[in-house]
């Protein structure tokens, strides 16, 4: 057994342990209903990040609350950031996330919290995984069902098709409830 592997035993098995104690009621949400979202994304690509801010803030000109929480594969520290974050710097020796901001969005009761990612990110699974949030969504990962309530299948790694997607399904589902 390598060095990575026994990392990554170790990251399931602290993440199995926490998902056992988790008494968490989860509710379907649609995009009409959402008063509260939550977006958790990796911040790595300067791209992805404008499309998540216009995301978010095309979420927020329907009046939702919107908040954000990136992560940055690198061990740097990002320059010129305007939202809350975290880097490799923030994660323990196997892979789990820690810091204030992290314990913070994890903490909030989120009327949806929408996984905007399209390649698999332990820091990231951990997160939703771990989230408080009323319903969480996002891409379909093989193997990876414990981090999202509803997942899309997207077939490319393309963010704008990801995000296509969870809104299509976040319009539709429960369509006919009316607004909180």
């Amino acid at each position: 057994m390598n060095f990575l592997s026994l990392k990554h035993k170790l990251f399931r098995y602290q993440l199995n342990k926490k998902l056992k104690n988790q008494t968490i009621v989860r509710k379907v949400f649609n995009i009409h209903q959402a008063k509260y979202v939550g977006i958790l994304f990796n911040a790595t690509n300067p791209e992805e990040v404008v499309i998540i801010n216009k995301f978010a803030k095309s979420l927020q000109k329907q009046d939702v609350k919107v908040n954000l929480l990136g992560f940055f594969n690198t061990t740097g520290t990002p320059t010129n950031v305007a939202f809350p974050f975290f880097t490799r710097k923030h994660l323990n020796w196997y892979g789990v996330p820690t810091n204030s901001h992290i314990d913070d969005f994890k903490n909030k009761r989120f009327d949806i919290l929408i996984n905007a990612y399209t390649k698999n990110s332990l820091p990231l699974e951990y997160i939703s995984s771990l989230s408080n949030a009323k319903f969480r969504v996002g891409k379909y990962f093989r193997g990876v069902t414990h981090s999202n309530d509803m997942m899309v299948q997207v077939e490319d790694n393309n963010l704008n098709t990801c995000i296509s997607k969870i809104k299509a399904f976040l319009e539709e589902i429960n369509k006919d409830a009316k607004a909180i």
